[in-house]
């Protein structure tokens, strides 16, 4: 269909088809390794179990971990995303051996899907793979998945796929982006072609509040106009548009040797979906800041 003006009430409020457009290019990077660091409730998990079954459909003799911190979050993932794709793909459905269609393996074609926790040792054993897929990797265990890599020595692709909420810095999603060539997406102001990285407590404004936003708690909201908080370029103070048109992905560290490819995910990269006046109000929600800004904000944080 024709795309609304750029810019316009119509652009803004149509959600359908620019909520979730960062994912194309993390789903579509045919690097070996890519590392995602993203923010909460993103669909970052809906995108790569999609990815996940494409890739066993279209790929013959292919194998694929799925891992999730505990085995019951990997069934609970089973039965509420894969399941619920198969079903609605005549494609896939067809392509399914009804013998091996549980919430532990899929066959697809001649390919295979396991899915998979990482807090016992028998959990990765004798299950050769092509591709592992690590989902919340700041929450699984460290030991459990360096076995999982052992399970790849023998594949021709040895594709690797770990997106998680961070933690602290040197930890999980943490750790893999420090050996990533890092991508953040650049939102260009519509009205000075000033270029920068949206940031919640840089560039977030609320009408007639001067203070910092950590200071805001749930007393406080009900005398603010949180409402009307809006994202403000650093450079002229007006509103952009986050809008597809006007972003970019840019590596912050192009010279670096690394093969893998590393994508922060904000909530600023959805912005039909996540608004600045529902981060004010989520920061209100948590015991701890740095809870907030792991994972509202997808980014790490340190306290006591």
């Amino acid at each position: 269909r024709n795309k609304p003006a750029a810019g316009s009430s119509l652009a803004r409020a149509d959600h359908h088809g620019f909520a979730h457009e960062f994912q194309h290019q993390v789903i579509q990077d045919e690097s070996q390794e890519v590392n995602c660091q993203k923010c909460s409730q993103i669909g970052m998990t809906e995108a790569q179990a999609r990815w996940s079954m494409g890739i066993c459909k279209v790929f013959p003799n292919f194998s694929l971990i799925y891992t999730m911190p505990y085995s019951n979050d990997a069934q609970l993932l089973c039965k509420t995303r894969i399941d619920p794709i198969i079903a609605n793909s005549p494609d896939l459905l067809s392509a399914i051996n009804p013998d091996l269609n549980n919430s532990e393996i899929k066959q697809i074609g001649n390919s295979f899907m396991y899915f998979r926790g990482t807090q016992g040792n028998t959990q990765a054993i004798s299950i050769p793979a092509d591709c592992i897929v690590s989902d919340e990797i700041d929450r699984s265990s460290a030991h459990i998945l360096s076995q999982y890599t052992s399970r790849l020595t023998h594949s021709p692709y040895k594709l690797r796929r770990n997106f998680s909420t961070p933690t602290v810095d040197g930890f999980g999603i943490a750790d893999k982006m420090t050996t990533s060539k890092r991508y953040k997406y650049v939102c260009k102001c519509e009205f000075c072609n000033y270029s920068f990285v949206p940031s919640y407590y840089d560039h977030v404004k609320i009408p007639d509040f001067g203070g910092d936003l950590k200071e805001i708690d749930k007393r406080s909201l009900g005398w603010l106009r949180y409402k009307e908080a809006k994202l403000h370029c650093p450079h002229c103070g007006k509103t952009p548009s986050l809008l597809p048109e006007f972003r970019e992905w840019v590596c912050e560290n192009p010279d670096d040797p690394h093969d893998a490819i590393g994508r922060y995910i904000s909530p600023f990269d959805a912005p039909m979906l996540i608004t600045p006046a529902s981060l004010v109000k989520a920061s209100t929600e948590y015991k701890r800041v740095s809870e907030f800004i792991n994972q509202n904000l997808g980014l790490t944080a340190q306290d006591t």
